[in-house]
């Protein structure tokens, strides 16, 4: 049976180690899993392990990039005060890239990769979303991989917007989608590939419940924006130094975390596995307590135990080489 296979990685910062974990456990039980599979699509941190994984990085040394490299750099670097200005330097972010991958382009790749990112135009260049791939006939192929990483990883309150080539500045592909698997979905598609044959297993960075209440009904302009002092609602902040708006949190994480699994399962009957471990609290982005880190990589191996990785083994065992 021929099949054409994609491992998806959604964004949420050092929440990736999340993904890393279950993709380790995933791939002690199939050495192929990585190797087999035709496609690696990533969106921010998962720009930063698919980068990694076609550069025949195991997912253990991902774990311990993001416990060592990672936590590091969100430890040393923050400089979060002035909402004004990034919380980190773009510039020591895009220097590290660029020494661990070098003048490497997407076309040196052995296999199919997708960063998703945003760009933010000009005057005269209105924004749009950008697609950085490697597939046949692709014009962006050569870019470069360090350039791919960062471009899709530049959160805005995070990063300020990355620069190369003709573009101005691109932004966190969480701009085009949190979860790239629809955009990996359809740019197979597009390159011939028939979508009964298309098998996707998707690694998320933790579910986090969020909810607003019945205020809602009553609120304004100004309470979706920044919110309700006197309701209480949960929902996380955004941007690092952001208050937790309710409407970003909507646009950015309702589509992303409940819809993308929902839609691509529909596109994907029976070749579609999700796998998002539960987490008990907010954990942000660049979180740095070594506690707290444990405590996601203990939850994401218990999503190892429950009936979607059951799936996941069982599309790899059925259709991967």
């Amino acid at each position: 049976m021929s099949s054409f296979t994609i491992l998806s990685f959604v964004g949420g910062g050092i929440r990736g180690l999340a993904s890393a974990t279950m993709l380790n456990a995933l791939a002690e039980q199939f050495p192929n899993v990585i190797s087999g599979a035709n496609m690696l699509a990533g969106t921010s941190t998962g720009g930063t392990i698919i980068a990694a994984l076609a550069n025949r990085e195991s997912p253990q040394e991902i774990i311990q990039t993001y416990l060592t490299t990672d936590r590091s750099f969100y430890a040393d670097h923050f400089d979060g005060g002035d909402p004004t200005k990034p919380a980190y330097p773009i510039e020591l972010f895009a220097a590290g890239m660029y020494a661990k991958y070098g003048l490497q382009k997407l076309s040196d790749l052995g296999q199919r990769v997708l960063f998703t990112t945003f760009e933010v135009g000009q005057e005269g260049t209105p924004w749009k979303p950008l697609l950085l791939h490697n597939f046949p006939g692709s014009n962006v192929a050569d870019t470069k991989v360090a350039d791919a990483v960062v471009a899709t990883s530049a959160m805005p309150g995070m990063f300020g917007a990355h620069r190369f080539g003709n573009y101005h500045g691109l932004v966190d592909g969480a701009f085009v989608n949190h979860d790239p698997t629809l955009a990996a979905i359809a740019l197979a598609i597009n390159s011939g590939i028939d979508p009964t044959d298309i098998v996707v297993i998707c690694f998320g960075t933790g579910f986090m419940a969020n909810h607003l209440g019945s205020a809602t009904n009553n609120w304004g302009a100004q309470q979706w924006q920044t919110g309700d002092p006197d309701n209480p609602y949960n929902v996380p902040h955004l941007l690092i130094n952001g208050t937790p708006s309710p409407i970003l949190n909507i646009s950015l994480n309702g589509t992303s975390t409940n819809l993308i699994p929902t839609l691509a399962g529909m596109m994907l009957p029976g070749r579609y596995a999700y796998l998002n471990p539960i987490l008990p609290h907010y954990i942000p982005e660049n979180e740095t307590n070594l506690d707290v880190l444990e405590l996601l990589r203990g939850v994401s191996l218990a999503a190892t135990h429950t009936p979607a990785f059951v799936t996941a083994q069982s599309l790899v065992d059925n259709y991967w080489p």
